[in-house]
């Protein structure tokens, strides 16, 4: 039954019919606010501390899959970018079942009129918290854009220089701390280019796209949610296993289409450019997450550095460092960069981009027709 309803939960959002609230789930799951477990689950679908496997955000309707904590061989030795392989140690999250779709985002833009009606925001920064004196989106989406006070969403670094700044280089940390509040980011919001790729009431199930960093952000904070660290990204895609695809080793091929990727022969994945976010269930992740490999990329919220995985770059994390394996707990990437990661390959895609472990990127404020987004929800 619960497989049955997650495609029309994709986009027919929560209802009091979806959400188990019954005394007992409550005491199972300490979920937050706006987050409730999926009517119909079994004993099953409950992991061994009484997390469900399935839970709703009732704010988009998206339904979130349960990734149980793991120590698992980050990256590999296909490309420099994914080198060093290095443990990591990710604690439990949720994330989206699919990729953000169309009907979800438009919601979210309709939710925010002021961006609607201008266009795009010029938004000031600061370290760790918004100025909200030049944060005219504040006002409209009371609550959106605040001060970081959500604990799933401040534990990662915001700020990035100013394109002005001489004196200093961007990946020098010591001279950034020193001079942190001349450092802003100016946050360029115009969600109205996703409305170039949707066609409503046509594919209203497929990826947003030509989204940016920023707005994909923005909805996951919205949503209550965040956008997934690299760490996170990956171990939902491969289930923490040494496998090259969501799905294991095989290549696709005409019987088996497990993703939609531009290496497919015309009409052979059935699609000519993105997909419905549930297809391609022989494609679903150790986890079950769907589009993990192909459809559109997705924004992971890290910085992008060619050398993050290097014991210089990459961030410690919440933990000790240790110099015999390097392992990092919930790591964070760079603490500073001029582009954000994107992850999982697309519909324009070769078959080797859409590999659990390839890394590209774009700058935030870009608005790539081939990237999208899902959110994540932090728990402990």
């Amino acid at each position: 039954m619960v497989v049955l309803m997650l495609g029309a939960l994709a986009i027919s959002g929560c209802t009091c019919g979806t959400c188990d609230r019954s005394e007992g789930a409550e005491e199972v799951a300490l979920l937050p606010k706006g987050f409730c477990v999926l009517t119909g689950l079994g004993e099953a679908d409950y992991d061994e501390m009484g997390w469900p496997r399935y839970i709703v955000d009732q704010k988009d309707g998206s339904v979130m899959v349960l990734v149980t904590p793991d120590r698992y061989i980050m990256g590999s030795r296909r490309e420099p970018a994914e080198m060093p392989p290095h443990p990591v140690q990710v604690d439990r999250f949720y994330i989206d079942l699919y990729e953000t779709n169309n009907i979800q985002f438009a919601r979210f833009v309709k939710d925010c009129p002021q961006i609607r009606k201008d266009g795009f925001w010029n938004i000031e920064m600061n370290h760790w918290n918004f100025r909200k004196s030049m944060n005219p989106f504040v006002k409209p989406c009371q609550g959106l854009c605040g001060k970081l006070d959500n604990p799933a969403l401040a534990d990662h670094r915001l700020t990035n220089p100013e394109v002005d700044c001489l004196n200093c280089r961007w990946k020098q940390p010591a001279c950034m701390a020193a001079r942190s509040g001349a450092y802003k980011h100016f946050v360029f919001l115009e969600p109205s280019y996703f409305t170039e790729y949707w066609a409503p009431g046509v594919n209203d199930s497929h990826p947003a796209r030509a989204v940016s960093f920023w707005e994909a952000w923005y909805y996951c904070r919205w949503a209550g949610k965040d956008l997934p660290t690299e760490a996170e990204w990956e171990l939902a895609a491969g289930g923490g296993r040494t496998q090259l695809y969501p799905w294991g080793n095989l290549e696709p091929d005409a019987q088996r289409m497990m993703c939609n990727y531009g290496g497919a022969r015309p009409g052979e994945d059935g699609y000519e450019y993105t997909a419905p976010v549930s297809m391609f269930d022989a494609g679903r992740s150790p986890f079950g997450v769907y589009n993990m490999a192909g459809n559109v990329w997705e924004w992971c919220k890290d910085n992008y550095s060619a050398t993050a995985y290097t014991a210089g770059d990459f961030a410690k994390g919440q933990a000790r460092q240790s110099e015999l394996d390097r392992a990092r707990v919930n790591p964070l990437g760079p603490q500073f960069g001029d582009k954000r990661v994107i992850r999982g390959g697309a519909y324009t895609s070769t078959i080797y981009d859409c590999r659990v472990t390839a890394r590209e990127a774009y700058e935030p404020n870009f608005h790539p027709m081939n990237v999208g987004f899902r959110g994540v929800l932090r728990v402990q």
